[in-house]
C-alpha cells in the first residue's frame, strides 16, 4: 500500500499580527485590526530557510528565479525567500513583536511587495507573487496607522536598539511623552508627506552597511596580539596621552600617572623594552584621547580619519588580548587596569556598540575575584600603602562604570550597596604617593582639592545611586511615589553639597570637564528616578514635583554654561565628550533632549500667560537648537543614529508653527523630510569612504626620535 503523498502546507495569507492574535484579517494593506490597534501589519513571506542572508550575497538571478505555483523553487538549489531581509523587515519594527515566532520565519512583507503577495494568493487561483522584486516600485500606505507608525511610534522605538532594551523603563517613561508632539501632525497626512516612510528606511538600512562596514574594517585590520601595533609620531602620542591624563583620568582613577610617565619614557627609548601590559595601556590612553584631538587648520583631514580608524584596531586588539590573559587565567591589577581602560574607551567612541555596556561586567567581576571589594587592610594586613591606595581606586572606578552602565542596560546593577566594604580612596595627589609606599600629605581632609576628589565625591554618592538603579530596574517597576521622593532628596541632597564644595576651592580647582561629568554621572539617576512619574504629571498634580525635577535636571545637563569658579580649561573637551562619546554621554543627550521637547510643547499648549514664561520658553528653545547642532555633529562625526537629530528637528517646526499660528503639520512633515534627506545625505557620504587603512607612518619600533620633554605631558601630575 502506497504512503500517502505528503501534503504541502499553504503559505499564510493573513497578516502576521492578525494571525498571532487569532482575530479575523481582511487581507488588506495595513488590514483593518492593525489600524484600529496601531500595529506595524506586516506579512510572512514563502516558507523556506533564509541561506540568502545577507542581501549583500544575494545575485539578481537568485531574485529572478522562477517559482512554482506552490511557491517553491524549481531549481536544485535550497529553497530560500524570495524577499530580501534590507526589504521585509519594517524599520520601526519592536523587537517584542516579532520574537513570538521562530527566528527563522520572521520574514516580513512591506508596501507593495505584501499587497502583491496578498492579491496574489488570495485571488484563490494559487498564481504565485511575482519574482522581480527589485523591479517592484516601492509604495507605501498614507493611512494613518502607518504613518504613525514611521513616525510617531518611532521615537518611542529609538531606544530599542536590542531585544534587551526593552527594559529600560525610565526611558520609555520619557519617550511616552513624544507621541502627542507629532499627534496633530500625522492624524490626518497626506499624500505629499508619503515619501517621508521610503527615506526613513533608506537610512536605517544604510546605517546598517556602514556598521557591518566598520565592523569588517576592525577585524580585517588587526593583524593579531604578538603582531607589533602600529603608533602615530610621538608628538601626536605626547597629544593623546595629555588629553587622556586631564579628562577622563581626573575622573576615572585608573593610572598612578607618575609610574605610567616613567614607563612611557622607557617606551620611547627603547621600544623593545617595554611590557605588553603597558603598550595595552598606552594604546587605550590614546583611543581616549582620540575622542578629544584636533588636528591643526593646516593638517590634512586624512590624519583624523586615521587615527581614529587606528583606535578601532586599538579596541580591538585589547579585547583579543584580555581573552587571551583570561585563557591563560592570567589576571591581576594590571589586567583590571587594561579592562577599564577599555571600558572608557568604547565609552569615548562615536562608533561603538549600543551594546557597549555588556563589556561593563568584565572589570567587576575581575576585581570581585581580585577581592578589591573588601578593605585591603582586613584583607592584607601587611599590604604595602601604594597598592592597597590603587585597589581603593581602581574598585571605586568599577563600580562607577557598573552603575553608570546598569542605567544603560536597563537591568539591575549586578552588586549591590551591602555587597562591599566602604573604603574611600585618599585625597591625595599622585606626586604625593610614589610606588615605595610613602605619603606626603594628609589624607583624610577634603580641605584641598586634588587629582583624586571627584572620584571620592561621586564614591559618596554611589550607595544611593545603587539603591535607585536597582529600583528602576526592578523586574517588578511598580513602586511607592514615597521611596522615589526619599531616594530623590538623598541624591539632590549630596549633589548639592558636593556642588558647594567644589566651588569653594581656591588654590587649585576643578576643571570644566570634571564638573561637567560629576553633574552627568549624578543627575542622570535623578532623570532616571523621576520619568516615569513626570509623564503622568499632566493627568494626576500630586506628582507635578517629578515633572518640575526632570526638567530643571536637563536643563542643568545640557547647559553649557561655564561656571566661574572652575579652572581655565578649554570647553571643547567638554562639547568633544557629546560629539564623540557613546554609551552614558549618548543617553543622557538623547533623554535630555527628549524632555526638553516635551516640556516645550506643553507649555506651550497649556500658558494661559505667555508673557509670564516667555523667557523660560526661549530658554528651552535655545536648548533644543544646541542639541540639534550637537546631533547634526554627532552625524557629521560617524555616528547612524539619525532618529534624535529627526526628532529636535520636528519639535523646533512644531514650536514655532504654534507661536506663528501657522499650520502645525505642513511644518513638522517638511522638517521631518529635510532632516531626513540631511541624514541620508550624510550616512551616504560615510559609506562611500570609509577608512581602510592608516595613513600614518609606522614608527613605533623605527629609530626616529623627537626631541621633547616628555614631562611637559605630566607636569601637573608630578607637582
Amino acid at each position: 500500500m502506497e504512503s500517502p503523498a505528503p501534503k504541502r502546507r499553504r503559505p499564510a495569507v493573513v497578516c502576521i499580527d492578525c494571525r498571532r492574535r487569532k482575530v479575523k484579517c481582511d487581507r488588506s494593506f495595513p488590514c483593518s485590526q492593525c489600524t484600529q490597534s496601531s500595529l506595524t501589519c506586516a506579512y510572512r513571506g514563502l516558507p523556506g530557510p533564509m541561506n540568502t542572508w545577507p542581501n549583500d550575497h544575494l545575485s539578481s538571478s537568485t531574485l529572478h528565479r522562477p517559482l512554482s505555483s506552490t511557491g517553491t523553487d524549481q531549481s536544485n538549489a535550497p529553497d530560500s525567500t524570495l524577499f530580501t531581509p534590507s526589504e521585509l523587515v519594517p524599520f520601526w519594527d519592536s523587537p517584542s513583536n516579532t520574537l513570538d515566532q521562530p527566528v527563522d520565519s520572521q520574514v516580513m512583507l512591506e508596501s507593495s511587495n505584501a499587497a502583491q503577495y496578498v492579491a496574489a494568493t488570495s485571488s484563490g487561483n494559487g498564481s504565485s507573487p511575482p519574482a522581480a522584486v527589485d523591479n517592484c516600485p516601492l509604495q507605501h500606505s498614507t493611512s494613518n496607522s502607518s504613518i504613525i507608525q514611521s513616525l510617531g511610534s518611532s521615537w518611542r522605538s529609538v531606544s530599542k536598539g536590542s531585544s534587551l532594551e526593552e527594559n529600560k523603563n525610565y526611558i520609555q517613561a520619557t519617550l511616552d511623552g513624544v507621541d502627542f508632539l507629532f499627534k496633530d501632525a500625522i492624524s490626518n497626512p497626506s499624500d505629499k508627506h508619503v515619501e517621508i516612510v521610503p527615506l526613513i528606511t533608506k537610512c536605517r538600512q544604510l546605517a546598517k552597511t556602514i556598521k557591518a562596514k566598520r565592523s569588517t574594517d576592525r577585524s580585517n585590520g588587526f593583524a593579531g596580539v604578538s603582531t607589533l601595533p602600529q603608533i602615530p609620531p610621538k608628538q601626536i602620542c605626547d597629544r593623546l596621552v595629555y588629553l587622556y591624563t586631564h579628562t577622563f583620568e581626573s575622573v576615572f582613577r585608573i593610572l598612578h600617572v607618575p609610574s605610567f610617565q616613567r614607563e612611557y619614557q622607557v617606551y620611547w627609548n627603547n621600544p623593545l623594552d617595554s611590557s605588553e601590559v603597558f603598550m595595552q595601556k598606552l594604546l587605550l590612553v590614546m583611543t581616549t584621547g582620540i575622542s578629544f584631538y584636533e588636528e591643526p587648520e593646516n593638517a590634512v583631514k586624512a590624519h583624523q580619519q586615521a587615527l581614529h580608524s587606528l583606535a578601532s584596531k586599538w579596541v580591538y586588539g585589547a579585547q583579543e588580548w584580555l581573552c587571551h590573559k583570561f585563557e591563560m587565567s592570567e589576571v591581576d591589577l594590571d589586567v583590571l587596569q587594561v579592562s577599564c581602560l577599555l571600558s572608557v574607551a568604547r565609552l569615548t567612541a562615536v562608533e561603538a556598540s549600543e551594546l557597549v555596556w555588556i563589556s561593563a561586567e568584565f572589570p567587576l567581576r575581575i576585581a570581585i575575584s581580585l577581592q578589591l571589594h573588601r578593605d585591603p587592610h582586613y584583607i592584607y594586613p601587611a599590604i604595602p600603602v601604594f597598592e592597597a591606595e590603587m585597589r581603593k581606586r581602581l574598585w571605586a572606578t568599577v563600580l562607577e562604570i557598573s552603575t553608570q552602565l546598569s542605567l544603560d542596560s536597563g537591568m539591575p546593577p549586578p552588586i549591590s550597596s551591602g555587597d562591599f566594604d566602604y573604603q574611600l580612596p585618599w585625597n591625595i595627589d599622585d606626586s604625593q604617593i610614589d610606588i615605595h609606599g610613602d605619603i606626603h600629605a594628609s589624607v583624610d581632609s577634603l580641605d584641598n582639592f586634588t587629582q583624586t576628589t571627584i572620584q571620592i565625591l561621586l564614591m559618596k554618592t554611589i550607595r544611593t545611586r545603587l539603591k535607585i538603579a536597582r529600583l528602576i530596574n526592578a523586574f517588578t517597576p511598580s513602586r511607592n511615589y514615597q521611596d522615589t521622593l526619599q531616594l530623590s532628596s538623598e541624591l539632590t541632597a549630596a549633589i548639592r553639597s558636593h556642588s558647594t564644595a567644589l566651588q569653594s576651592y581656591i588654590s587649585k580647582r576643578p576643571n570644566y570637564f570634571q564638573i561637567k561629568v560629576f553633574h552627568i554621572f549624578t543627575r542622570r539617576f535623578l532623570l532616571a528616578l523621576h520619568a516615569p512619574f513626570a509623564a503622568k504629571a499632566k493627568s494626576d498634580p500630586s506628582v507635578y514635583f517629578s515633572r518640575q525635577c526632570v526638567t530643571e535636571t536637563a536643563l542643568v545637563l545640557l547647559s553649557d554654561t561655564h561656571p566661574p569658579h572652575t579652572s581655565q580649561v578649554p570647553t571643547s573637551e567638554v562639547s568633544h565628550s557629546r560629539v564623540l562619546s557613546c554609551g552614558v554621554f549618548r543617553h543622557m543627550l538623547w533623554q535630555a533632549s527628549v524632555i526638553i521637547c516635551v516640556e516645550l510643547v506643553n507649555g506651550l499648549q497649556e500658558d494661559s500667560f505667555p508673557m509670564t514664561h516667555s523667557l523660560s520658553h526661549s530658554k528651552f528653545q535655545e536648548t533644543i537648537e544646541q542639541s540639534t547642532e550637537v546631533f547634526v555633529q554627532r552625524l557629521r562625526a560617524g555616528d547612524t543614529n539619525v532618529e534624535a537629530y529627526v526628532l529636535c528637528s520636528c519639535a523646533l517646526a512644531q514650536v514655532k508653527a504654534i507661536q506663528e499660528g501657522k499650520d502645525v503639520k505642513n511644518h513638522v512633515m517638511k522638517a521631518a523630510k529635510s532632516s531626513l534627506d540631511f541624514c541620508y545625505k550624510t550616512l551616504e557620504a560615510h559609506s562611500g569612504y570609509i577608512v581602510q587603512h592608516s595613513s600614518l607612518p609606522r614608527t613605533a619600533y623605527s629609530d626616529t626620535r623627537l626631541q621633547e620633554d616628555n614631562n611637559s605631558i605630566f607636569a601637573e601630575w608630578l607637582t
